[in-house]
């Protein structure tokens, strides 16, 4: 993706170069700037460098008859670019589906633009990574994925067992095919599957484990499987059980009381128990059970606050991370002596602005660390970590997005590399910065400017592809 805005060094006289240009960095900007003119645009689709003409393949702005004359163009580059237009005309996608270049039709096959006719065609791609795209196309077919179910690859049919298009008959015509998990976990599965995944001594099916704890998870499984499988010997299965959103609350309480302590936990952390069973599992032995009930977002004000004086750190923590928790609460916790609990209070997005400024002095690095990657730390505290001792801090800041230009600008001269590699991948970096960073003595700096999706053409990829 190029910067929205053109470099000056490649303008002249207040006028953008034209495409025939010598300069290649300032046509690969042209050739990616959706202001463009078609008739530049057009003229570009026949330039000499495969680099400018793959960013015409890709450019919005593009007309249909450069489109139609890039698509044999002989650098799979460029034909690429063109498979993976999200506005491509429909014949355009048809000969790219006939391309010799698997990559080419990798792309086409995964691009949901592509339609019915076209992911037809490509579900029957002799190549086999091509029909797993299909299948997993959102915009595939049920006729498409009905061929694809009875693929000799398993992964192919394992995307079709996951597709969210997937009729119940074609669902069912998938069990025993390899792909059990995944179809008792298609809330599209009919109950009758669903019950014999739960239910093996109805026959027909033996099932795994792995199987029983899909259909456990699966929002669709009526109340009496998951009663039933809330006795399995399994505790994964009893666990997705407690964590299901459909289960009913006489299930959660028996589950309340499980000997597995992942269990309890997963009826602690379940948005659906009742208050009662919320209170009663923030009593609970194990910290982790309590931590649990202290995420969940419809414990009580006074259950999250008696947890917030929990004896076990790891539970204020998680009362401490999180963003539904009283203001008051957090502010409170981040005095806390343990700096588990000051670290997950820094990270919290509500923490006020001057509560985040204190801990920016935090005697700790990692609650600095913290700080500083708060989205809600103000200017003046993102100043302070700039200058701080530890270069994880400073790391963090040359990351931030709301970094100042003229604080990305600074930590672009850090003695540390690593620092000077997050101020180069930062998109909200200046070109100037960015420019400097391009002749960084360290690789690593340089490669990642190039990362920068918002870097330049020219300095993401030079004129070759």
């Amino acid at each position: 993706m190029c910067a929205d805005a053109f470099d000056e060094s490649f303008v002249g006289d207040g006028q953008p170069e034209g495409a025939t240009s010598t300069n290649p960095s300032g046509r690969l900007l042209l050739a990616c700037d959706a202001a463009a003119s078609t008739y530049l645009l057009a003229e570009l689709a026949g330039d000499h460098d495969p680099a400018v003409r793959a960013y015409v393949a890709r450019n919005p702005s593009t007309p249909y008859g450069a489109l139609r004359t890039l698509v044999h163009d002989s650098n799979r580059q460029v034909r690429r670019g063109l498979a993976v237009r999200a506005l491509c005309p429909e014949e355009v996608l048809a000969e790219l589906a006939e391309d010799a270049d698997v990559g080419v039709r990798y792309i086409v096959a995964r691009n949901e633009a592509s339609p019915a006719s076209v992911l037809r065609r490509l579900g029957q791609d002799s190549d086999t990574s091509v029909a797993r795209r299909v299948a997993e196309n959102p915009q595939a077919p049920v006729d498409v994925l009905e061929n694809l179910a009875d693929s000799h690859d398993i992964d192919t049919r394992w995307r079709v067992a996951t597709h969210p298009s997937s009729p119940a008959d074609l669902l069912e015509r998938l069990v025993g095919k390899g792909v059990d998990q995944a179809v008792a976990a298609n809330p599209h599965t009919p109950i009758k599957v669903l019950e014999k995944f739960a239910l093996p001594n109805l026959g027909w099916l033996d099932p795994g484990e792995l199987e029983q704890g899909s259909v456990a998870s699966n929002p669709s499984a009526p109340p009496v499987l998951l009663e039933r499988l809330a006795h399995s010997r399994s505790d994964l299965v009893r666990s997705e059980v407690a964590s299901n959103l459909s289960t009913p609350q006489e299930t959660l309480e028996q589950l309340a009381v499980d000997d597995a302590d992942e269990v309890r936990a997963g009826v602690a952390a379940n948005p659906a128990c009742s208050q009662e069973l919320i209170e009663y599992l923030s009593l609970d032995d194990e910290w982790h059970v309590r931590a649990k009930v202290a995420g969940n977002p419809t414990a009580s004000e006074d259950i999250v606050e008696a947890l917030a004086a929990d004896a076990h750190e790891l539970v204020r923590s998680a009362v401490a991370g999180c963003p539904h928790v009283l203001v008051t609460v957090i502010e409170r916790l981040s005095a806390d002596p343990s700096r588990f609990v000051r670290q997950d209070a820094a990270w919290n997005p509500a923490l006020p602005a001057p509560t985040l400024h204190r801990l920016a002095f935090d005697a700790d690095a990692t609650v600095r660390t913290a700080v500083g990657a708060n989205s809600s730390a103000s200017i003046a505290t993102l100043e302070v970590l700039a200058r701080d001792a530890s270069s994880a801090v400073r790391h963090d800041i040359a990351w931030h997005l709301r970094a100042p230009a003229s604080l990305l600008a600074g930590l672009a001269n850090d003695p540390e590399p690593i620092v000077r590699a997050a101020v180069a991948q930062n998109e909200s970096t200046p070109v100037d910065v960015l420019e400097q960073l391009t002749r960084d003595a360290d690789f690593k700096v340089r490669e990642a400017v190039q990362a920068n999706r918002m870097s330049p053409a020219y300095m993401r990829f030079g004129t070759s592809l």
